[in-house]
């Protein structure tokens, strides 16, 4: 009898702690970015359609794979993945991710510029505001920046 309360106490210590473990081991692999290949699309369409200017035209993920590779991996030959990103055919793509690399190599401004560019085209990849807005504060043109989009807010129809 007293050998069997002691196995029952062993047996639910047990599996408290092997519940415990996974449910913390999940928790660990929730958070970690996973590169692009193993992510799923993520973009929340409004009324069932894309803005017109979020491009996922890009059916093999090269946009998010080098967006990954630029945010997260070392980059040993920049002039290479520089011409690769060039041959993007969508305009938004290739800007956005030229002025994440400009970011990277300390290039502030003319990302910053990059980036400014995209403004009246309104972008519907949330990142990219993100990214203009830590560019604005970086370069100190967070004023120019409110002026401008307060300018063009009215002709928008995203206020993102």
């Amino acid at each position: 009898m007293h050998l069997i309360r002691n196995l029952k106490i062993i047996l639910i210590s047990a599996f408290v702690g092997a519940f415990g473990l996974v449910a913390f081991s999940s928790s660990l692999w929730i958070n970690t970015p996973f590169p692009p290949s193993e992510q799923t699309d993520n973009f929340v369409a409004v009324d069932g359609e894309l803005p017109a200017n979020q491009n996922l035209a890009d059916k093999n993920g090269r946009f998010k794979q080098f967006e990954y590779q630029i945010r997260y991996t070392s980059i040993k030959d920049k002039t290479s993945l520089e011409n690769e990103i060039l041959k993007l055919t969508d305009s938004f793509e290739r800007n956005y991710l030229l002025a994440l690399l400009g970011k990277r190599n300390g290039d502030f401004q003319k990302s910053y510029n990059l980036l400014l560019e995209l403004t009246g085209s309104s972008p519907g990849y949330l990142p990219y505001y993100d990214e203009l807005v830590d560019l604005a504060n970086i370069t100190g043109n967070l004023n120019s920046l409110r002026e401008k989009i307060y300018k063009t807010k009215e002709l928008s129809k995203n206020y993102y």
